[in-house]
């Protein structure tokens, strides 16, 4: 399972996408579509753990009975920075 809490990115002077949450269960298919420059590339990008969000955060949750733990795998600027 895919969750994506608050998640909020942008470039500079330019907001992308703000406070985007979403559930996509195991087996689910998405569909991410927008005009050029709307930042599906980089929303995929900080799923893929590329690019960290301005805020908010990605988690990949195991299917039940499944020995793997969970991997918080995308982490908010601000949470990074108050980390250190």
């Amino acid at each position: 399972m895919l969750i994506v809490h608050q998640l909020s990115f942008g470039f500079r002077h330019r907001q992308l996408f703000g406070t985007l949450s979403l559930t996509v269960a195991t087996g689910e298919l998405a569909h991410l579509s927008g005009p050029n420059g709307a930042g599906k590339s980089s929303f995929m990008a900080i799923v893929a753990d590329l690019l960290a969000p301005v805020s908010g955060d990605v988690c990949c949750l195991p299917d039940a009975g499944s020995q793997l733990p969970g991997l918080w795998f995308a982490s908010s600027v601000e949470n990074t920075a108050a980390e250190h």
